[in-house]
């Protein structure tokens, strides 16, 4: 008798057990969070990378979350180069648009020559919309000893250092712009601004070359281009690559 119950009381113990009706719920919630988490995770990591970090009446600006930190570090140092990308979609045409008075200083003063002037203009704007920066002087401001040798579009003050910024545009009227292209651009424009570090009587502390590009596609062939150049040919200038994108094209490439 007493053998026959311990074995009933040994087959009840081994018998698996039903769990509680507050267990199961416990184990419901459980599983509905991990099922949120684990969509709310796949959301995150399937975002784009890239965000808009800027928005006026003039223009947007879309821009990975670390770009402000990372080209303020690339002005700070001063004996680095590198090269920070954005991209901006216009609400108007540049000559439609509200400018800064620094923005709008630069349009109105003469320059050295050529048919940039809006793309210099919209350079000044974004870098005083977006970073801060303050406007020093012009391109006929800047002087040079010996004089005739490559220029600076306009100097700036920019997270407290002050900078040179020269203006340039990758395009090509006949054909696909290429990885040819972007290396006589690159070299022209980079070396020019060694030149002008050289011979200017300002004192800037290092310089921006501002590359406008009219698409995506153009971006990355500069930028793949702009990494297998030589170290003493970037130096310590920053790129500051920016696709145009809107209505705004014709004159940022092809303006007075």
């Amino acid at each position: 008798m007493t053998v026959a119950s311990t074995a009933s009381q040994t087959r009840k113990l081994g018998s698996p057990q039903r769990p509680s009706k507050s267990n199961r719920k416990r184990s419901n919630r459980s599983r509905l969070y991990n099922n949120k988490r684990t969509r709310w995770i796949k959301q995150r990591d399937d975002s784009p990378p890239y965000g808009v970090g800027l928005c006026t009446q003039n223009f947007s600006v879309r821009l990975k979350h670390y770009t402000t930190f990372h080209f303020e570090r690339q002005v700070k140092e001063r004996q680095s180069a590198g090269l920070t990308y954005v991209e901006l979609a216009a609400h108007r045409r540049v000559e439609d648009m509200h400018l800064s008075a620094a923005a709008a200083r630069i349009n109105a003063c003469p320059n050295a020559g050529g048919n940039s002037v809006y793309s210099e203009v919209l350079s000044c704007e974004l870098l005083y919309r977006l970073f801060g920066a303050q406007l020093l002087k012009t391109e006929m401001e800047v002087t040079y000893f010996p004089q005739g040798g490559a220029l600076t579009d306009y100097t700036c003050q920019l997270f407290g250092v002050q900078v040179g910024v020269s203006v340039t545009r990758a395009m090509k009227f006949r054909g696909e712009f290429d990885r040819e292209d972007a290396e006589k651009l690159l070299m022209k424009k980079l070396t020019g601004v060694i030149n002008a570090t050289q011979n200017t009587m300002e004192s800037w502390d290092k310089q921006i070359l501002h590359v406008w590009t009219p698409s995506k596609h153009v971006a990355q062939v500069v930028m793949a281009t702009y990494h297998t150049l030589p170290t003493h040919i970037k130096a310590n200038t920053v790129v500051l690559l920016t696709v145009v994108q809107g209505n705004i094209s014709r004159e940022v490439f092809q303006n007075r």
